[in-house]
C-alpha cells in the first residue's frame, strides 16, 4: 500500500471531524481574540472563561475580574504593618476564629484588608453566601485604619458561566457535550491527523525530489487545478504548526479523557456515601498569627527581585497543602498570579509535592501549560495568531480534500469505477 494511498484512506474517514474540529477550535481562539484585542471587561463571560482554571484549580487560584481591575499599589506601600493592622481587625472582629488567608488589595485608590476566616461549611454564614460565594465568612478592612467597610462587593474568582458561548463552543471542541465517552473520538481524529500529516509530508518529499531531478527546484509548483496547488502549498507551510497544534490536542484529549472518568469515579462515590465530592484547591490549614509580618516581607522580596519596579496590585498571605504561601498578584500590564514560599522564597507552580490530587495524570500545571501549546498563549498574541491560522488552514485542508476528493471520483465513476476506496 502506497503512502498516497494511506494519505487519502485516512483522510476519507476523518474528514468530517477534521473540519468539526477546525471550525469549533478557530471560534474559541476568535472569541479569545476579541476580549484580548478589544480590551473586554473582565467581568465579560467569555473573558471569565478563557482564564477560568489558568491559576489553579477551586480556591487555589486567587486572581478574578477586580484584581484585573486593580492598580499597582504605592511603591513606598509599608506591606508588614498594612498586614498586621489588618490581622488586628480581624481578630477584634473574629476572635480567635483561625484565619484562612490575610490580603491586600488595591481598590480605587484605596488599599482594602480582606481576611477570610475557617468557617465550618454548615455556619450561618456559609449558609448566607451566594451560589459563587466561599462558604466561609469574610472581613474588609481600610488597610490603612482598620476600620470595616460594609457592603463591599468581595471580587469572585473567575466564574465560569455555563451559558458563555466561549464554554458551550468549548464543549462542542472537546466533545464533552456528548459525554466523557466522546473524548476518545478526539484521540482517534488525533491520531489519524498526525498520519495525514507525516504521509502528505512524505508525499510531498518524493515529488520534490523528483522535480528537483529535472532541475526544477521551486518549493511550490502548479499543479492540475489551483484546490491541489494550494492544499499542498498549506499542507506543507503549516507542517510544523499543525504537528504542534495536533500533538498538543492529543496531549489534552487524553489528560481529558483520564480526568473525566476519574471525576465520574469521585462523583460515584460521593453518591454511594453520601459525602460531597472534595473540591481539589480547598487545602488550607490556619494562618499563624504571630509569623504574618514576616511572611509580608519574605513575599514582597520575592516578589521585587523577580519583578522589579513592578508594585504588586494584591498581595495574599496563606498555608496552602502545609506550604507558606505568598501569592502576589503582579503590577504587569497584564495581571498575573504568582506564587513563592516565603520559607525559602522560590517561585511555586500549580503542581508541587503533597498538593491534592486534580485528577489530571501529570498534575494541573501540565495540563495548562499543554492547553497554553494548543492555543498559542505560552507565547503572546502571535502564538494565538499562529494557531488561528493553523486552524484555518486545516479547514481549508479538509475542504479542498473533500474537493479533490470528489473530482478524482467522478472520473472513475464515468469510467465505471466506483469504489469509495482506492
Amino acid at each position: 500500500m502506497t503512502l498516497l494511498k494511506v494519505h487519502r484512506w485516512v483522510s476519507i474517514v476523518a474528514v468530517l471531524f477534521t473540519l468539526y474540529l477546525s471550525v469549533t477550535g478557530s471560534l474559541i481562539q476568535l472569541i479569545d481574540l476579541r476580549g484580548l484585542l478589544l480590551h473586554s471587561s473582565p467581568y465579560d463571560p467569555n473573558l471569565q472563561a478563557m482564564r477560568g482554571d489558568v491559576n489553579g484549580p477551586g480556591d487555589y487560584a486567587v486572581i478574578g475580574p477586580a484584581y484585573y481591575l486593580a492598580r499597582p499599589m504605592p511603591a513606598d506601600t509599608d506591606y508588614p504593618a498594612l498586614f498586621a493592622r489588618t490581622l488586628a481587625a480581624a481578630r477584634r472582629a473574629a476572635g480567635g476564629t483561625p484565619i484562612r488567608y490575610l490580603e491586600l488589595l488595591e481598590a480605587g485608590g484605596r488599599i482594602e484588608g480582606i481576611a477570610q476566616l475557617e468557617d465550618h461549611p454548615t455556619s450561618p454564614a456559609a449558609a448566607q453566601a451566594g451560589p459563587h460565594q466561599p462558604p466561609h465568612t469574610i472581613f474588609v478592612f481600610d488597610a490603612a485604619t482598620g476600620v470595616p467597610l460594609p457592603g463591599v462587593r468581595i471580587p469572585l474568582h473567575n466564574v465560569e458561566s455555563q451559558q458563555a458561548p466561549r464554554i458551550v463552543i468549548k464543549s462542542l471542541h472537546r466533545m464533552t457535550t456528548f459525554g466523557n465517552w466522546a473524548l476518545w473520538i478526539n484521540i482517534f481524529v488525533a491520531a489519524g491527523l498526525l498520519t495525514l500529516i507525516v504521509t502528505g509530508v512524505w508525499v510531498y518529499v518524493r515529488q520534490y525530489r523528483a522535480r528537483a531531478r529535472m532541475g526544477r527546484r521551486a518549493a511550490f509548483w502548479k499543479a492540475q487545478d489551483w484546490w491541489r496547488t494550494l492544499h499542498r502549498t498549506f499542507s506543507v507551510a503549516c507542517a510544523l504548526f499543525l504537528t504542534i497544534l495536533v500533538a498538543s490536542g492529543l496531549w489534552l484529549a487524553v489528560e481529558s479523557l483520564v480526568f473525566g472518568y476519574r471525576m465520574a469515579d469521585q462523583f460515584a462515590e460521593a453518591k454511594a456515601t453520601g459525602r460531597p465530592p472534595s473540591m481539589p484547591g480547598d487545602a488550607f490549614t490556619p494562618l499563624p498569627d504571630a509569623e504574618v509580618p514576616q511572611w509580608a516581607r519574605a513575599t514582597i522580596g520575592s516578589y521585587a527581585e523577580n519583578h522589579p519596579g513592578l508594585p504588586p496590585r494584591a498581595v495574599r498571605l496563606r498555608v496552602y497543602a502545609g506550604y507558606a504561601q505568598g501569592v502576589v498578584i503582579s503590577g504587569e500590564s497584564e495581571a498575573r498570579q504568582l506564587v513563592y514560599n516565603v520559607r525559602s522564597g522560590a517561585p511555586m507552580g500549580e503542581t508541587e509535592p503533597g498538593y491534592p490530587a486534580v485528577g489530571f495524570p501529570f498534575g494541573w500545571q501540565a495540563h495548562q501549560w499543554a492547553k497554553q501549546v494548543h492555543n498559542g498563549s505560552m507565547i503572546g498574541l502571535t502564538g494565538r495568531g499562529i494557531s488561528l491560522l493553523s486552524g484555518l488552514a486545516l479547514l481549508y485542508l479538509s475542504i479542498s480534500g473533500i474537493v479533490m476528493y470528489l473530482k478524482l471520483y467522478r472520473r472513475r465513476a464515468r469510467n465505471g469505477r466506483r469504489a469509495l476506496f482506492w
